[in-house]
């Protein structure tokens, strides 16, 4: 089922928000549903197509802290 709404969400964010609004979406989403490793490179994809997006600059620092605090 999380595949289905991961799949859905995708499309939806390709057909409605620019790529780096939906990257950075995207990103938030699979950190929300516990796939880290892949929210940390949609992040970085977002800042690709718009490096002066602040929320993805902020959400790569958010994840990269936490990453860091895990043992």
């Amino acid at each position: 089922m999380q595949t289905n709404a991961l799949i859905s969400a995708l499309v939806f964010l390709e057909r409605y928000f620019p790529p780096a609004i939906a990257s950075n979406n995207l990103g938030v989403i699979y950190e929300r549903v516990g796939y880290p490793s892949k929210a940390r490179g949609m992040f970085p994809r977002a800042l690709e197509h718009y490096s002066g997006l602040a929320v993805a600059r902020r959400n790569l620092k958010r994840l990269e802290t936490k990453e860091v605090r895990q043992p």
